[in-house]
């Protein structure tokens, strides 16, 4: 959890954090595999909790671990689609653009590679966004 924090608590090494946990997932495969349900749930806890620049800095922290190829750019794409899910219903006047929000805004900390690889998944996936 304590990685986590540092992802969240400081936005401009979000990519390094991700990196240095990629890295160490070569040594300490339970670990790095146990990070990403804690992940999910901190992330859940944030947006329900009205912190979205923090749930903005831990979608990033994300991308990079998708860059890194510790997370399946298939299962990145899937979180934002449920993150953007999020504001299926609602007005903007009552949050209904935050999910859609959190998703793109993390598009662009996409590596270009992993972009290109998944860009056919990110455009179906988002285009009913």
């Amino acid at each position: 959890s304590t990685v986590l924090e540092c992802a969240k608590c400081l936005p401009a090494k979000a990519g390094i954090y991700a990196a240095w946990v990629a890295r160490m997932a070569e040594k300490h495969a339970a670990w790095a595999i146990a990070l990403a349900p804690r992940l999910v749930e901190e992330l859940r806890v944030l947006i329900r909790s009205g912190r979205t620049r923090s749930a903005q800095i831990l979608l990033q922290f994300v991308a990079g671990l998708g860059n890194s190829g510790l997370l399946g750019l298939d299962d990145v794409i899937a979180l934002l689609e449920e993150v953007a899910a999020l504001s299926s219903g609602l007005r903007p006047a009552k949050g209904g653009d935050l999910g859609v929000y959190l998703a793109l805004s993390t598009l662009p900390y996409l590596s270009p590679a992993a972009h290109t690889k998944a860009a056919d998944r990110v455009e179906t996936r988002m285009q009913g966004v």
